[in-house]
């Protein structure tokens, strides 16, 4: 690890109230095969015992950011990108866990693929206790990145992968942030934003553990209704005058919702 910011490869965890869960996140980064990752915990101003916990990896330099006040997980996770200066960025949620050598690919990937905006990965999903419960494939090897936008579109899936899955090429980036008015498919939006001037690639393999429990975000603040808000948007946005997402709604929230789903789009 290395606590300077020339290093290649920087990593970001942001945190709320993570006590339960960020020490295996963050041992899962320091155990990486990579040379030259630089580790910051962004704090958005936890108030149970994370602070407490971090300060144990200080001394292995990892570096520590904590908000005074808290100003909302798409705005931690934006600033997390403002201060990013590596090549390569990855925000990685802080229940989740890496597996060995997954940083290493995906640098390798992109290094190989300069066209590539971001590398993505397949992953396990698990329970609290990182029992397994199924795995998630993303759009495999080496795919345009428009074509990417039609697939997820016409499917309303994020078929890209959540941030724990993605890394990032700073120079593609830009100046591209989350919107703080989604919620649900809010890193789907950044990474097809990314992928409008850019490709992806996927490195086909199982890259970390996506831990599932009462409260993860998308538990907490994506009831049915931000859930449509967002894929509703997404279609409009991405999917153009094609009937399939929008039937495929329709199937999905069992013709519940219409009004809401329909309404919108017209």
């Amino acid at each position: 690890m290395k606590d300077d910011m020339d290093s290649r490869i920087e990593v970001f965890i942001p945190v709320y109230n993570g006590e339960d869960y960020i020490a295996e996140t963050i041992e899962s980064v320091l155990n990486q095969s990579a040379v030259g990752i630089a580790l910051t915990v962004v704090d958005n101003c936890s108030t149970d015992k994370t602070q407490e916990i971090i300060s144990r990896y200080i001394a292995q330099g990892v570096r520590y950011i904590r908000h005074e006040t808290n100003i909302g997980g798409n705005r931690n996770h934006n600033y997390c990108l403002d201060i990013a200066e590596a090549e390569f960025i990855k925000l990685l949620s802080a229940d989740d866990v890496l597996l060995p050598g997954i940083i290493e690919a995906q640098v390798n990937a992109l290094q190989a693929n300069q066209n590539c905006g971001l590398a993505t990965c397949d992953y396990l999903v698990t329970n609290e206790n990182l029992l397994e419960i199924s795995t998630v494939t993303n759009i495999s090897g080496l795919t345009r990145g428009v074509d990417a936008i039609k697939i997820c579109a016409n499917k309303i899936a994020n078929l890209i992968g959540n941030p724990s899955a993605v890394m990032l090429r700073k120079r593609m980036l830009g100046n591209i942030r989350f919107d703080k008015d989604f919620k649900w498919h809010a890193d789907l939006r950044l990474f097809c934003d990314v992928l409008r001037h850019s490709d992806m690639v996927n490195v086909d393999v199982n890259g970390f553990l996506y831990r599932r429990h009462d409260l993860t975000d998308s538990e907490l603040g994506c009831p049915v209704s931000v859930r449509i808000h967002d894929e509703v948007l997404f279609i409009r946005e991405n999917a153009g005058i094609s009937p399939i997402p929008r039937l495929r709604m329709l199937k999905r929230y069992r013709f519940k919702y219409i009004k809401q789903l329909l309404n919108p789009i017209v």
